[in-house]
């Protein structure tokens, strides 16, 4: 058999509400010469029963069952069995463009890059956003490219950490011997990440929308009852940086206290508000918890005022009530700006 342009590995557990949207959008791409890589993380759902049924119908699906390890157990397990030259990565409630993977190979190929990351579009309650990123495009990046522009971005922002809309060369994946970290609950895209762009040589950036991603009931970023979000953000802002980034300490510390802000914004506003299936006394314990924390407030005191300014006027306000740590001012924020947009609703209604 000839061997796969791409290989695509999609960890599935209990995804059968959504799965069957995530197959037919696989066997749709035009690229043919792909296989899909479905590991079964011990689902309870008939999850099974859906791939060995779609299985019959395609060779290209391939299905490994395994009792349930967690999603970077079955991502490296798949890697194992992926003979493509470039991996890619899915979510089983996810679906993608029909053309995404011939676009993506044929860039990699024409440039002969490690990788190719494209856009993700993604869907909250019904809302889209494409993720764009501030790189050159259409262009083969080198390792100081990846230094000067990537590098930075990943420190500074989080929405660069998904495996979803990039392709990575199997052969780079095998010579470093990389893998999802095992014993991470939260933030194994980044790190695998993390230490793939550290040693990749090359990159291309399309602005191709590729990758569909929905975020549904009980997804794991609204998972909050079992997911502690800002004790992982504070592990990855105290996590000592690679030796190899050409920055600055002052640059780095900078960059990553930026991250920590926003990502305490973002939780902020999802912990305040009362339909994420915690009662009003823990939500109200957990937003102390970060305004009151000496490691945020010693990232306030990091974020350059100049970029301060350049925040919306929500934004802004919500940091002066961080910095002087005011409950009553975070929830009448959060509940003015709840209202804002209630209305805003209405009126386009």
């Amino acid at each position: 058999m000839e061997q796969p342009k791409v290989s695509v590995v999609i960890p599935v557990y209990n995804a059968a509400d959504y799965l069957e949207e995530c197959i037919q959008s696989l066997l749709r791409q035009s690229l043919q010469q792909c296989e899909f890589i479905f590991v079964n993380d011990g689902s309870i759902d008939h999850s099974q029963q859906l791939i060995e049924a779609y299985q019959e119908k395609d060779h290209r699906i391939k299905l490994l069952n395994q009792e349930n390890h967690g999603v970077s157990y079955a991502r490296n397990k798949g890697i194992e069995m992926a003979k493509g030259e470039y991996i890619g990565f899915m979510d089983a409630d996810d679906t993608i463009k029909d053309n995404t993977y011939q676009h993506v190979y044929q860039l990699a190929n024409q440039f002969d890059s490690e990788v190719v990351i494209f856009h993700l579009v993604e869907e909250i309650n019904g809302i889209q956003r494409v993720i764009r990123y501030p790189f050159p495009m259409q262009a083969k990046l080198h390792t100081k490219d990846i230094q000067e522009f990537i590098i930075p971005y990943m420190l500074q922002k989080e929405d660069f950490n998904s495996v979803c809309n990039k392709i990575y060369r199997r052969e780079t994946l095998n010579k470093h011997r990389l893998k999802f970290p095992k014993n991470e609950v939260l933030g194994e895209d980044g790190q695998f990440n993390w230490s793939f762009f550290l040693c990749a040589k090359s990159a291309i950036y399309s602005d191709f929308p590729g990758y569909f991603y929905r975020e549904v009931t009980g997804s794991a970023t609204r998972n909050l009852q079992e997911k502690n979000y800002f004790l992982h953000a504070l592990r990855s802002y105290q996590r000592n940086i690679p030796d190899q980034i050409q920055m600055s300490s002052h640059q780095i510390r900078t960059l990553k206290a930026m991250k920590l802000l926003h990502q305490v914004l973002a939780y902020i506003h999802i912990y305040i508000l009362p339909t994420n299936g915690l009662s009003k006394k823990e939500r109200k314990q957990y937003v102390q918890t970060m305004i009151h924390h000496p490691v945020v407030q010693e990232a306030l005191r990091l974020y350059p005022l100049d970029k301060v300014r350049m925040l919306g006027r929500y934004d802004r306000y919500i940091m002066k009530c961080i910095k002087h740590q005011s409950l009553i001012g975070l929830y009448s924020a959060t509940a003015y700006s709840r209202w804002r947009n209630r209305k805003k609703g209405e009126v386009h209604s």
